[in-house]
C-alpha cells in the first residue's frame, strides 16, 4: 500500500478528504487540498480531491439557488404586497433531498476511498482525466 509524504495511507487520506467536505466545511477542505495538491505526487489522490471539491461546489450551488428563489419571491412579496411563496414547502423538501444526497455520496466515496476505489462521476471524472495515458496511471498506482 501507498504511503503519503505523512506517513499514512493514499486511501486513508482520500477518505479524510471526503470526510472532511461532508463534516468539516470548506476550510479543513480547502486545507487538506492545498496540502495535497502542493506537497503529493499521487495522481489518485489529487483526483479525489478534485472531486471532493468539485461535488461541495455543486451542492453548495444546489442550495443558493433555492435559497435565491426564496429571495425572489419575497422582493415581489413586498414590493407588490403579493402573498407568493413556494407551493408545499418544496424548497424546504428539495433542500433537504440534497442535504441527505450530500451526506450519502459523501459518505459512500469516503468508504471507497479507504480502499483506493472510486464512484464513477462521468462529468467530474472527464474534467480530470482528459486522455487515457493518464487513466492508465491513475489506475496503475492502485
Amino acid at each position: 500500500m501507498h504511503k503519503t509524504k505523512s506517513g499514512i495511507s493514499i486511501g486513508a487520506l482520500g477518505a479524510v478528504i471526503y470526510f472532511s467536505a461532508l463534516l468539516g466545511g470548506y476550510i479543513p477542505l480547502f486545507l487538506i487540498a492545498g496540502y495535497i495538491f502542493i506537497k503529493e505526487d499521487s495522481k489518485w489522490l489529487k483526483k479525489v480531491t478534485f472531486k471532493a471539491i468539485a461535488l461541495m461546489l455543486v451542492f453548495s450551488g444546489l442550495g443558493a439557488v433555492i435559497d435565491m428563489l426564496n429571495e425572489i419571491l419575497e422582493i415581489f412579496n413586498s414590493l407588490f404586497s403579493w402573498e407568493l411563496e413556494i407551493p408545499l414547502d418544496l424548497d424546504y423538501v428539495l433542500d433537504n433531498i440534497i442535504s441527505i444526497s450530500k451526506t450519502v455520496l459523501f459518505s459512500l466515496l469516503g468508504f471507497k476511498a479507504l480502499g483506493q476505489g472510486d464512484i464513477p462521476i462521468q462529468t467530474i471524472d472527464n474534467a480530470v482525466c482528459c486522455d487515457s495515458d493518464t487513466v492508465a496511471d491513475i489506475n496503475k498506482e492502485k
